[in-house]
Parts: C-alpha cells; structure tokens; sequence
C-alpha cells in the first residue's frame, strides 16, 4: 500500500511539474517584485565595474573601523535546525558539526575583513553546542545585546528575517529595546522579505500525503521544510510585512539598511547545484516571477534602497569564489561586499 501511494505521488508530482510548465507562458525581460523603494542597481554597477577594491577598502576602512561585523547565515541553519536538534548520539552530532562548519560558506567575506582589520563573528552551529534547543532568534538577540562595538550586520537569505523577527521581539521588550540602537547597518542578501514562491509551492504540496517525500527532497538541497515554508509564503510575508510596517519604517529611517537581491535564467549555466535550476523554473512558472532559485529579484526592506542583479544563484554569493573559480562561473564578493558597504554609508 505505502508502495502504491509513493508511485502515486511520484506520477502526481511528475504531472504537476509539467502542467506549470506548459500552462504558464514564459515571458521575457526580467519580471521582479515591484520596487519597495529607491533601485540602486544602476549606481551599484558603476561602482562595481568602475572601482577596484584597493580603492574601495582604503576608502571604507576609516569608515568601517569602529564597527564589528555580524554575518547571519540562512539555508545552514534550516538543516541544522532539522538533523542536529533531533539527535541524541553526540558522535553523529560531532560528524554534523564537522560537516556544517567545513562548507566554506562567507570564506570571502571573511578574507575581506581580516584585510581590513575589521573584527566579525560569523553564527555557526556552535553556539548550540551547549543548548537544549536550537534558538536562533535568541541567539542574535544575545549576540547584540553583548556586543561592545557598534555593529553592521550581514544576513543571507532566511537569515535576514530571522534577524528581523529579532528585533521585532528587542522592540516589544523595554530591556532589549535600546539595543537595537548598537546597529548602524544592515545589508540583505536574497533575503526574502516579500517572500518566496517556493515557499508557497512546498506549503501546498505538503499538505497532500502523496507528496511528504517531495518536502524531504527541498528540505535537503534548501533548507525549507513545512513550517519555514509556511513563513516565506508571499501571503504570510505580506501580511507580516503589513503587521510591523510601522516599526519596519522607523527602522529604516533609524539604520542605513541596503537589499540585495538576483535572478538566473533558466539556461544559464551558473547554477552552483542543478536542482536549483528546477525551483527557478517551478517559481517562476507558479508566480510570473524571475528569482534566484528561491527568492525573488526586487526582494528588498521598505523605503531602503535594493540592487538587483542578474545571472547569480541562490549559492553562488556565499560559496568560496575559490571553488567558484574552478568551476568558471566566480563573481567576486569581496568587491560586491565593499560597494554595497559604500552605498550604505554613503547613503
């Protein structure tokens, strides 16, 4: 019986996948989200093609020098969220540990603030290691609170609204609140604060039983599961984004705060993992949208400005750009970092 139910939802999956594909029209041009606020693209590439990041780094060092850097990963999280918590035997912990810690996420990032002297503290699956339950809201609560230097932050992907949902709670609580005051920038990465049409897809299909096994596919080359899935819907961020878009705007007036966001064609051979050429193409087909796999392209904060570009993956930017080298597709983050830098601080 299960086995029947299992070639069931294979053939109902197999169907659906091909119906989006021929009942939507592909449509040419980039289709984006509709812009939240002013589109800082155009002067973001000037800079980035125009500037060379000898330059860039003297002209931010002096800037940047009073400030500790926070780096908030997303996609990691969701599956040490899902395999770490749950396991008992510290041996297998260990191995994951190992695991996720060696991936080479943000190496360049890190490179590029060790040569600006610049001190960082990147979350990792450590700072579990000693904790009943896996928390990261309130990890990035604690990690501002204690923080002795001001802070700029980086958040990727769901990391960035984790970070949001953080100071959602910092705000709500008298002791916390003026702590939110420690953050003088915030930079996000393919964060999807408007939501992701993926999300939607997996929350529908998992409702149906025959598709269960589809969520552990995503689940494992993305990170999203059934309750993450829920939460990056584009109906659940709208109206989240509805519910706070009071504090949401005082924040912005209050911080330098920049999005970043991009999007891939679905011939482009930059893909950093295959399957991420399949949810392009299922979000784009089911939601009109071109996106990086995942998210969106305009996915950016209210009344802040965004940069949106082309021909990079969900992957691509937090990877190794020595990994990405061999596999001829680089974009160099370190130069993609110190622009977006100076459109925050220059704003």
């Amino acid at each position: 019986m299960k086995y029947h139910n299992y070639i069931e939802g294979m053939i109902k999956f197999i169907i659906t996948v091909v119906a989006i594909f021929f009942v939507f029209n592909l449509s040419a041009g980039q289709n984006c989200l509709p812009p939240q606020s002013i589109n800082n693209t155009g002067h973001y590439l000037d800079l980035f093609f125009k500037n060379n990041n000898r330059d860039l780094k003297q002209e931010l060092k002096s800037k940047l020098k009073d400030y500790r850097f926070l780096i908030i990963p997303g996609i990691d999280f969701d599956f040490q969220d899902g395999f770490y918590n749950q396991l008992d035997l510290k041996l297998i912990k260990v191995f994951i540990e190992k695991f996720f810690s060696g991936r080479e996420k943000f190496i360049d990032y890190q490179h590029l603030l060790a040569e600006l002297n610049l001190p960082y503290y990147q979350m990792s699956i450590n700072d579990f290691r000693n904790r009943n339950e896996f928390d990261k809201v309130g990890k990035i609560i604690e990690l501002i609170r204690d923080s002795k230097k001001n802070l700029v932050i980086i958040a990727h992907s769901k990391g960035g609204t984790d970070l949001l949902d953080a100071l959602i709670k910092m705000n709500h609580s008298i002791y916390l609140k003026n702590y939110i005051n420690k953050i003088k920038g915030i930079i996000f990465l393919q964060t999807p604060i408007q939501g992701s049409p993926l999300a939607n897809v997996l929350y529908e299909l998992s409702h149906d039983s025959n598709f269960r096994w589809i969520e552990g596919v995503i689940n494992w080359a993305t990170g999203l599961n059934r309750k993450t899935a829920k939460n990056l819907s584009l109906e659940y961020r709208a109206n989240f984004n509805e519910i706070h878009h009071d504090f949401f705007n005082q924040l912005g007036k209050k911080i330098p705060i920049i999005s970043f966001s991009s999007s891939i064609p679905s011939d482009s051979t930059r893909y950093k993992m295959q399957i991420f050429k399949l949810f392009r193409d299922i979000s784009f087909e089911s939601s009109g949208l071109d996106n990086d796999g995942l998210i969106p392209c305009n996915s950016a904060f209210i009344n802040s400005p965004f940069v949106t570009v082309t021909n990079l993956d969900h992957l691509t930017i937090i990877n190794s750009s020595s990994k990405q080298q061999r596999r001829g597709t680089d974009y160099d983050r370190k130069k993609m970092i110190l622009v977006l830098l100076k459109l925050l601080f220059d704003n």
